[in-house]
């Protein structure tokens, strides 16, 4: 569904009127002043006009969200993963495999038909991501070379769980291979590598290492995801089809909304941001979808986070399968509209249009608290009027009808009134002018006796979220 935008101005002034009955023009035609009311005493909704500028950048992001901390190694890998001793210590072997001379730091094992070695035991770091060897092809050619990952008691379980290496054309250079260690966090695993095809030289087995650090790939990914440099701001982070999740941070109690600078380098398809939260951040939500479609550059993807102000959170990046997504400046919280909060996954732009200052979003909003005394009149209902200046927009869809978009206005959770706009003319608000509006808000459980009625306006949108 293709969606244009609803932009809001909304001077909301409380309109406070003792000892008289009043009843507001439902229809009235916009005027840039207030009411002229005999015995009425007008008070602003604390940036009700929303003239005040937001307070830009709060709060604290996750831990390297710009990804400039370097990575390196983590753990402790198998004795003698280097082949140090001059021989297979600490090694279990098939065959008859070889010392050699001349790999990456002096001696290094040869592998041919046949051949087999597993590592001595070794547990697995908290913040391990993979595990690394050094590999490289005897002669000219090509060799492809089976892993498998021995665990549990005794470690004999797992041992048919095979990934497959290889490389496929001239190997003769030394090169690091990776795996996934994120599955094996906080366990005791022994490696076993199996020449498979060619002839292998084998060096700095199962090294640990933490590509980027304070980051989580998912489980299986960890091979997936690394550090790059030479970003539009220095260095990013990539993952292919992993999902990568931030540590737990806390946002601000005045966040609005928040952004992350992203582009989709290959494939075709989409990605997903979350938000997690709860106890244990088991409670994931979609604050943003993409694709390579409008990714396929560098950009800043902006989404609403008010509804998580003053939460601990994780941050979370999810690419579809062979998506590679890479990453910059993630998860930075701003505040846009100072004194009023959001919720939602829409953002809020604070602009302004022929000198009067406005709001546009996508996500809703709720204004301070209000102490409504009650003192105005409809009808025999006490409580207080407001008035409320906004602008609809079309709507299109792809079919090209005007689905319309919605302002719903509502005090302490209850829907005071709603409107709507369409190109389509009346029954619907006419679009794309200013209109002003006025309702009333009473206690819906003791409408008659003008007692202290405290709470908060909230504005729900649905549809357009540019105003113009």
């Amino acid at each position: 569904m293709r969606r244009t935008a609803l932009a809001v101005l909304i001077a909301a002034f409380l309109l406070v009127v003792p000892g008289s009955k009043l009843e507001f023009p439902p229809e009235a035609s916009i005027a840039r002043a207030d009411p002229a009311l005999s015995g009425a005493i007008t008070t602003d909704i604390v940036n009700g006009d929303f003239s005040g500028e937001g307070l830009g950048e709060v709060g604290t992001p996750p831990t390297n969200n710009d990804f400039e901390t370097t990575g390196g190694t983590v753990g402790t890998p198998p004795s003698n993963n280097g082949f140090g001793t001059g021989d297979f210590t600490d090694w279990t072997v098939t065959g008859t495999p070889t010392i050699q001379t001349g790999g990456p730091n002096g001696d290094y094992a040869r592998l041919d038909a046949s051949e087999e070695l597993r590592s001595a035991s070794f547990t697995v770091a908290s913040n391990a991501q993979s595990l690394t060897w050094q590999m490289a092809a005897v002669n000219a050619g090509t060799f492809q070379v089976v892993y498998r990952i021995w665990h549990g008691a005794g470690h004999t379980s797992g041992g048919t769980t095979n990934y497959i290496g290889s490389c496929p054309t001239t190997c003769t250079n030394w090169n690091a291979y990776s795996i996934d260690a994120v599955q094996w966090r906080g366990q005791s695993i022994r490696v076993e590598i199996e020449r498979y095809l060619g002839d292998l030289k084998l060096d700095e087995v199962a090294v640990q290492t933490e590509a980027v650090p304070s980051w989580d790939p998912a489980s299986a990914g960890g091979h997936r995801v690394s550090r790059e440099t030479g970003g539009p701001s220095g260095a990013y982070a990539k993952t292919t089809t992993t999902a990568i999740t931030s540590q737990a941070y806390t946002l601000s109690a005045d966040a609005q909304e928040a952004e992350v600078d992203l582009k989709v380098d290959t494939g075709s398809g989409s990605y997903t941001i979350q938000v997690l939260s709860g106890p244990t951040y088991s409670t994931s939500t979609t604050v943003y979808s993409g694709a390579q479609a409008d990714s396929s550059a560098w950009g800043t993807k902006k989404f609403g986070i008010g509804g998580f102000a003053g939460q601990s959170i994780k941050f979370r990046v999810t690419p579809s399968n062979n998506t590679v997504v890479l990453l910059d400046k993630a998860a930075i919280s701003k505040n846009v509209v100072p004194g009023w909060a959001a919720s939602g996954s829409g953002t809020i732009t604070r602009s302004s249009t022929s000198g009067i200052p406005h709001f546009t979003s996508t996500g809703d909003v709720l204004s301070p608290t209000i102490g409504l005394d009650r003192q105005g009149y409809k009808g025999n209902l006490r409580g207080n009027w407001f008035r409320i200046e906004f602008m609809l927009f079309e709507n299109w869809n792809n079919g090209g009808s005007d689905l319309g978009s919605i302002l719903r206005v509502k005090f302490n959770g209850a829907t005071i009134t709603s409107y709507t706009g369409s190109s389509t003319g009346a029954p619907y608000e006419p679009v794309r002018v200013w209109l002003e509006r006025y309702f009333f808000v009473t206690d819906p459980s003791d409408g008659y006796q003008p007692n202290p009625y405290p709470g908060a306006l909230k504005f729900e949108f649905w549809g357009p979220t540019v105003f113009g």
